[in-house]
């Protein structure tokens, strides 16, 4: 679009020596269009994914005896494991988690670079960085290439994918149940897994639900669930001020594109 717009500006800028000062002012706007779409492009593509923004929560519940740092992340989305990759790890590590929930969509591996490639140097960094209770995570958009391989080449992080592990941290417990991609899509898909997770539970347990679409929120609002987490909107891609995110990609509210919030019993964060 930007080279495209040049192109334009060039051709108005020829036909302004025969029409005069409007087809100039075209041009001129033509061109910072331009620009702009270079600019935005190239924040979007070298600043803003180099920047690891923390965001701090903190939940208070009684289901729980002591402090847990649960850390969640989502969308890394990598064309290929290198320099950054390697530094967010390193982040990560030094936020000391208890433990981490990742929502999704590991890899965009770009050629001649693989998934089978960088897979085994996305775990390296997963196991350097692997906490006390665990790495667990579900599969995302761009991880359809990954379902060839099989779970155990994912340790330490385990895959839930339609499926639930208790995890007993002092006197309490964490619940939690992964949704498979579509489920994550479709709350009417996914109702009959939450459910039966639900019914499994017991009621003092901090119950976490983790989706790669935050679209699966819209139904739980009735649910006690104590938080969802989810990803894929890569916080709105860009905000306008004043307006929010272009593009959500998702059926959620604008405003939950990213962010903590509650919606109804649960909590949702849906990470940027």
């Amino acid at each position: 679009l930007p080279l495209t717009l040049l192109v334009a500006a060039l051709a108005s800028a020829v036909a302004a020596l025969f029409a005069g000062r409007g087809a100039w002012i075209i041009s001129g706007v033509l061109v910072l269009l331009a620009l702009d779409l270079f600019a935005l492009r190239s924040y979007m593509t070298h600043v803003e994914p180099e920047r690891h923004v923390v965001r701090r929560i903190r939940i208070a519940s009684p289901k729980l005896s002591g402090p847990i740092r649960l850390l969640h992340i989502s969308d890394i989305q990598s064309g290929g494991i290198g320099a950054k990759e390697a530094a967010l790890f390193a982040r990560i590590r030094e936020l000391e988690p208890d433990i981490i929930l990742n929502t999704g969509d590991y890899l965009q591996a770009i050629p001649p670079k693989t998934d089978g490639s960088e897979l085994p140097k996305l775990i390296e960094l997963i196991e350097g960085a692997d906490p006390d209770l665990g790495t667990w995570g579900v599969y995302g958009d761009t991880d359809y290439l990954l379902y060839r391989f099989r779970v155990e080449d994912f340790a330490p992080m385990s895959m839930l994918s339609s499926q639930s592990v208790r995890i007993a941290c002092g006197d309490g417990v964490l619940h939690l149940h992964g949704l498979n991609l579509n489920q994550s899509r479709d709350f009417g898909y996914a109702r009959h897994s939450i459910e039966r997770w639900l019914e499994e539970s017991d009621e003092g347990d901090f119950r976490i639900l983790l989706g790669h679409s935050p679209n699966f929120a819209l139904g739980v609002g009735e649910l006690p669930i104590d938080l969802c987490l989810a990803g894929h909107t890569h916080g709105g891609q860009v905000w306008l001020p004043f307006y929010g995110p272009l593009v959500t990609d998702s059926e959620v509210p604008r405003r939950w594109a990213r962010g903590f919030r509650r919606v109804g019993i649960p909590f949702l964060n849906v990470s940027a």
